[in-house]
């Protein structure tokens, strides 16, 4: 096992169906919680799409289970523990970031802001998981994530408090979707695991 500070690290093939499926399912939470005020039709359309990128996780999760791979396309898995000790501690601050942070932002600027907050702290954890994983594709998906909470902080700024509930809790929702499906692709179709 690799060890980085006395913290074990893990290869990029753990742990992708599992990682996915968590990925989704946040995903979707947020884009049903988020959506609810959107136009009638606009929700409808939001929902079918979110439902319809759940529905292909899942069925990629399944033919991965049915071909018996290990997560990586055929290819070995690593060498540590999935959710070991680094793991926990990355989603413990994370807890206690959202918590506070959320209740604070909202109790001392605007309520509206939370969901910023949320996506803030959601998309700065992936860079640690990133790194724990070594899957840069999380630094990427860290970027974006991050970049939807402060677009939700820069849209109270402006006034514009409707926004703030697309851009930090619809687009990341969408976002975490898109990258669970873009995980469980083959991995010819995907490249290195790392890239």
């Amino acid at each position: 096992m690799n060890d980085t500070g006395g913290v074990g690290r893990v290869g990029p093939a753990q742990g992708r169906a599992l990682g996915s499926l968590v990925g989704v399912i946040f995903g979707l939470v947020f884009v049903i919680v988020n959506s609810s005020g959107l136009a009638a039709t606009a929700r409808a359309v939001v929902l079918a799409v979110a439902g319809l990128g759940v529905i292909t996780v899942l069925a990629l999760i399944v033919r991965d289970a049915r071909g018996g791979r290990d997560g990586a396309g055929g290819r070995g898995g690593g060498n540590g523990a999935l959710f070991g000790r680094a793991y926990w501690m990355i989603v413990g601050v994370e807890a206690v970031a959202l918590f506070v942070g959320a209740r604070l932002v909202s109790e001392f600027l605007r309520p509206e802001l939370g969901v910023a907050w949320v996506s803030f702290v959601v998309g700065v954890h992936f860079f640690s998981l990133g790194w724990l994983f070594r899957l840069h594709r999380f630094h990427v998906l860290a970027v974006l994530v991050t970049a939807c909470g402060v677009a939700g902080f820069a849209c109270a700024a402006f006034g514009l408090l409707s926004g703030i509930a697309v851009v930090s809790g619809v687009a990341p929702g969408f976002l975490l979707i898109g990258f669970s499906a873009w995980a469980m692709l083959p991995a010819r179709s995907v490249g290195h695991p790392t890239a």
